[in-house]
């Protein structure tokens, strides 16, 4: 299948929204004020192609980053965190009914995992020159998609959707606050156990609708 690109607008309201991430933090919160380095710390800081803030829109593709958070001896704990955006805090989302654009990015080969990330970037620069978007080689991809005002949407496997945030999104403010749903054990790479629910939350299942909070939709 042939890697496509095509821009989506959608009115995202001011306030906080519940969506999903999985990783190693057990509850940043927007009032730390070193929480935007540690979002910025996500997965590991690196500055490359597909260095951003990266969110699931449902629980099991968050559970899919765990292991993205393990040292290399895969023992450990991570977390589902409930992520908060504060949208009237954070750049580009200003303002009741303004659109956000998102890049929405089809094909198969970026959710195959034998296809190697710079491939993958090389594929995605393609799509987006093909609808005018122009990313140079030279620039991290999804950082210089941020600074020209969109928020990257793509396969993370055959049947899930990934969503990355470009760091400039993220407002030094108060933009981003954590709270752990799940957390998991892990022992060579494997989970050992059951996932633990926080109860502070007051949620009896994971997958129950996050209906305290309006969702974040990412619906086009």
């Amino acid at each position: 299948m042939t890697v496509k690109a095509k821009v989506t607008s959608i009115a995202i309201q001011p306030g906080p929204s519940c969506v999903f991430l999985g990783y190693k933090s057990s509850g940043i919160t927007a009032k730390d004020k070193s929480h935007r380095e540690l979002i910025k710390s996500y997965p590991e800081g690196k500055k490359d192609d597909w260095a951003g803030f990266y969110v699931a829109q449902d629980r099991a593709t968050a559970e899919g980053y765990l292991p993205d958070s393990l040292p290399e001896s895969g023992t450990g704990e991570a977390y589902i965190n409930l992520i908060d955006i504060e949208a009237s805090t954070v750049n580009n989302f200003d303002g009741k009914g303004k659109k956000t654009q998102f890049v929405d990015i089809t094909g198969s080969e970026i959710a195959d995992p034998n296809v190697p990330q710079k491939e993958k970037a090389r594929l995605v620069r393609k799509a987006l020159s093909d609808i005018g978007i122009q990313i140079p080689e030279s620039k991290p991809l999804i950082e210089t998609l941020g600074l020209q005002g969109y928020i990257y949407r793509g396969p993370h496997t055959a049947t899930e959707l990934e969503i990355i945030v470009p760091f400039n999104f993220i407002n030094a403010k108060l933009a981003i606050s954590l709270a752990t749903l799940q957390s998991f054990k892990f022992k060579g790479h494997l989970q050992v156990g059951s996932p633990v629910l926080n109860p502070a939350l007051g949620i009896t299942n994971p997958d129950t609708p996050m209906q305290t909070k309006p969702a974040l939709s990412l619906a086009p």
